[in-house]
């Protein structure tokens, strides 16, 4: 497990290390945790292209609802999702609003 050197005191919305992807940070490409709707579109790709299961988008949205002073509907929407329902996941995963870190998201992807 990679160590977080992230304080969450310093930023509530960081998501601990041991929930991303256990990928390597790239130099210069990933300084903070990606946002929400990046970690979304990662997930969502991984779905659709077969290399992250629903569970653990579950298991990251059950994180993100710990971490979140305030709790939005897409998040119980995933975390209340069933393991085998795919498709759902992947549809409340489009609810996720804002905008794309594109070279957080190529980082991301590229460990992949």
């Amino acid at each position: 497990m990679r160590e977080n050197p992230f304080r969450a005191e310093d930023n509530p919305r960081t998501i601990p290390f041991e929930f991303l992807p256990d990928l390597p940070i790239l130099p210069g490409i990933m300084a903070t945790t990606p946002n929400h709707r990046t970690m979304a579109e990662y997930y969502i790709r991984g779905i659709t292209q077969g290399f992250v299961t629903a569970a653990e988008v579950i298991r990251w949205a059950d994180e993100v609802i710990v971490a979140s002073a305030k709790t939005e509907d897409w998040m119980l929407d995933i975390s209340t999702a069933g393991e085998d329902d795919r498709m759902g996941v992947l549809h409340h995963l489009h609810e996720v609003k804002g905008e794309i870190d594109q070279e957080a998201l190529a980082g991301l992807l590229a460990g992949k």
